[in-house]
């Protein structure tokens, strides 16, 4: 019935045990895509639930279409929902959904999304208790862009639409509030070092808000030269050269950091 009002994608591996599931949130309705390689995934033992958001609600300012046309259609009041709140919505949905079925260990649920999708999937979790969250490249403007944008290098300001009213006019910095809002056990970043979005100083912000909000220390000071990982297994920094993107590389790097949690969880 689910699957009758919002459109996901599911693949399960062929075995007889249980599966550690991962969400994929993302623009591409097509599985696997160019930022899901979802046979890799299967082979590893990992259930894929694959959301296309544009396919929820287009990533764009009208709330007329799909279902921001039935929870959140005015943005008038300063409370209205932003497309991440209408996303977030359809997540928590599907992840009702996977914790509903036998085949998914419903003790290790994963959300993940690439550029906007990892903003959704950072708020989603707030909501449906998710136990790690992958948020890849929050840097990449989202898609489809238009040239005609005076880009601020803000997303909140470029795209204010992804927001509450409220929210914009708070001046609140949005990756305190997504760190914060993020209710997931474990938080993976990965960053590329060419993001649409150049601050030398977002992933020093960005690391430093995560390592506060796990108790990980006095943060970070300085741009990271390579990988982090905490002790404690609850946080991981990914970060590479190149341009944005989520490819086999990244996608390896995070199931390895899991395939160890749940190691040391199994012990």
């Amino acid at each position: 019935m689910l699957n009758e009002i919002i459109e996901f994608t599911c693949k399960l591996p062929d075995n007889n045990g249980k599966s550690d599931d991962e969400i994929y949130l993302g623009f591409d309705n097509n599985v696997p895509n160019k930022f899901l390689p979802a046979e890799e995934i299967i082979d590893r033992g990992y259930a894929i639930f694959s959301l296309c958001l544009s396919g929820v609600s287009e990533c764009n300012g009208s709330f007329k279409s799909g279902i921001s046309n039935h929870i959140a259609r005015s943005r008038k009041r300063k409370a209205s929902p932003g497309k991440l709140s209408v996303w977030a919505w359809a997540v928590c949905r599907v992840f009702e959904y996977v914790r509903s079925l036998g085949q998914i260990r419903s003790d290790c649920i994963t959300i993940s999304g690439h550029g906007i999708g990892a903003r959704v999937a950072m708020l989603s979790s707030a909501y449906c208790e998710a136990d790690i969250v992958i948020a890849n490249g929050i840097s990449t403007k989202p898609l489809p862009y238009s040239s005609d944008l005076k880009a601020s290098h803000s997303v909140l300001r470029d795209y204010p639409y992804l927001y509450c009213p409220a929210f914009i006019d708070s001046a609140t910095d949005e990756y305190s509030a997504l760190v914060y809002a993020c209710g997931a056990k474990s938080i993976l970043i990965g960053e590329a070092q060419e993001g649409e979005y150049p601050d030398t100083q977002r992933d020093v912000k960005l690391i430093s808000l995560i390592k506060e909000r796990f108790g990980l220390g006095d943060g970070q000071k300085n741009i990271p030269t390579e990988d982090l990982c905490s002790e404690g297994e609850n946080f991981s920094y990914h970060l590479r050269p190149g341009t944005d993107y989520l490819n086999r590389e990244d996608w390896n790097i995070y199931l390895d950091f899991i395939d160890k949690k749940l190691n040391l969880q199994a012990f």
